[in-house]
């Protein structure tokens, strides 16, 4: 049994090494006659978060939903000591607008256990597809890359997603009651 008192200098949330003494607790066949002490040497640490990973499946809701009904609780991370970790993301709601059709990048900040540090402040992200009930596309034209209705995607790629590029589409979308309608819409592909 290891008691706080034997051992006062002991903080588990602080990094460093330590000698851990208490006392062998045994049951009625085992014997220790002189009482022998049981030391035990712990070293604690911390470690960074390398990199986020982006979930390889995008999120799909409807106009409407809540999007926390939707965001994963976690995201996976490569931590410094070459481990893969879920964990906990708490998500900004003001990145993504469920009452509008199109695709989201919400992002998020890490709730770090205190045994991680993120002194490079990599944040999590997911793509979210917030789609409209009762209509179908139509069609998606790609957009060039010029003129005003790249400039929210330059502003996203300029804030930087590695390992994706924005890409602008025409969408033609038909409602159940015949009327068709256009919107511009953001994708991020993967690059290859």
């Amino acid at each position: 049994m290891l008691r706080q008192e034997e051992n006062p200098n002991y903080d588990p949330m602080t990094v460093g090494a330590y000698t851990l003494r208490g006392r062998l607790l045994v049951g009625s066949n085992v014997k220790n006659p002189s009482s022998l002490p049981v030391t035990l040497a712990v070293r604690t640490a911390k470690y960074t978060i390398v990199e986020a990973y982006v979930p390889e499946e995008d999120i799909y809701m409807m106009v409407g939903e809540d999007p926390l009904d939707y965001l994963p609780a976690t995201i996976p991370a490569l931590l410094s000591n070459d481990e893969l970790e879920d964990i906990p993301a708490v998500w900004d709601l003001d990145t993504i607008d469920a009452e509008i059709s199109d695709f989201y990048v919400v992002e998020g900040m890490f709730n770090l256990p205190v045994y991680l540090e993120n002194p490079d402040d990599i944040q999590p992200m997911v793509f979210v597809f917030v789609d409209e009930p009762d209509s179908q596309i139509l069609s998606m034209t790609q957009l060039n890359d010029s003129g005003s209705g790249m400039r929210r995607a330059a502003a996203k790629q300029a804030k930087g997603i590695p390992g994706y590029t924005a890409h602008k589409y025409r969408v033609e979308r038909l409602y159940e009651d015949g009327t068709v309608k256009e919107q511009v819409m953001t994708l991020y592909l993967k690059n290859q």
